[in-house]
C-alpha cells in the first residue's frame, strides 16, 4: 500500500527484470474481466517498503502502466498482484526497457508530463561526437538519446538540472544522429562541472527529433 496506495491481498507473481542505471521501462498490465490487479517494482521482495515504482488506478479487468527511471543496476523484481483474496486470473503483461544508448534505441518522452525525471550517463557508451558540425564544443564523453515527436513550429525545452558535481555536460538537440553537421537544432556546454544546460529550438519541420545528453572530455553524470 505505500507503493500503490492501496492495499493488495490477492495472489500474485513475480517476474525478475535485470535493469541498467538510466534504462527507462515502461511496464503495462492489461487484467482479465473480474479481476483488479495492481503491479510495482520493488528491488528485494523482502522489503516493499523499497518500492521504487507502482500504479493501481483502474478497476476490474483494468490497465496498469508506470514509467521508472533505474538509478541502481541489477535485478528488480516485477510484482503482479491481486486486490481481495478472489482477484485471481490472466494478465497480459507488456515491458519495453529503452537503453538511450544509440539514437537507434532513443528514450521516448511524447508523454512526458513536465515532470523532472532523473537521468544517467553512467555505463552508457560514447557514440556521438556534436562538435562534427560546430553543435557544442567537443565532448567526447558517454551519451545517451531521448526522442521526442513535434510539429512543425512547436518548441521543445529541455533542461539538465541537478548535476553530479564532477560532471561537465552536453546537451544539444538534432534531427539525425548520423549526420550531426546538418541537423543540429540547438546546442548547450557551457563548460562547467556541475553545472546544467538549457536549449529551446523551435522545428521548421514536424517528426521526431533526438535530445542527446553527453559529456565532455570522456566523462559521464546523473542529473
Amino acid at each position: 500500500s505505500s507503493c500503490t496506495g492501496n492495499s493488495a491481498l490477492g495472489p500474485d507473481r513475480v517476474y525478475g527484470v535485470t535493469l541498467n542505471e538510466g534504462e527507462v521501462a515502461e511496464v503495462l498490465a492489461d487484467f482479465d474481466p473480474g479481476v483488479d490487479g495492481s503491479i510495482y517494482l520493488v528491488p528485494d521482495c523482502a522489503n516493499l517498503g523499497g518500492c521504487v515504482a507502482g500504479a493501481d488506478s483502474s478497476g476490474s479487468g483494468g490497465l496498469e502502466a508506470f514509467r521508472y527511471v533505474t538509478r541502481n543496476t541489477g535485478t528488480h523484481n516485477l510484482i503482479v498482484d491481486g486486490r481481495s483474496t478472489g482477484d485471481s486470473g490472466g494478465h497480459d503483461l507488456d515491458i519495453t526497457i529503452y537503453s538511450g544508448d544509440t539514437c537507434g534505441d532513443a528514450i521516448p518522452v511524447d508523454n512526458f508530463t513536465g515532470v523532472a525525471e532523473f537521468f544517467s550517463t553512467n555505463g552508457a557508451t560514447a557514440d556521438y561526437s556534436p562538435n562534427a558540425g560546430g553543435c557544442t564544443r567537443p565532448s567526447t564523453g558517454e551519451d545517451r538519446a531521448y526522442s521526442i515527436f513535434l510539429v512543425a513550429g512547436e518548441q521543445v525545452h529541455a533542461t539538465l538540472s541537478n548535476i553530479s558535481a564532477l560532471y561537465d555536460p552536453t546537451l544539444y538537440v538534432v534531427t539525425n544522429c548520423n549526420d550531426i553537421a546538418g541537423s543540429c537544432l540547438a546546442g548547450a556546454d557551457l563548460g562547467s562541472r556541475g553545472v546544467g544546460e538549457t536549449v529551446a529550438p523551435e522545428v521548421q519541420q514536424s517528426g521526431s527529433v533526438r535530445v542527446n545528453v553527453d559529456g565532455w572530455s570522456g566523462g559521464s553524470g546523473t542529473g
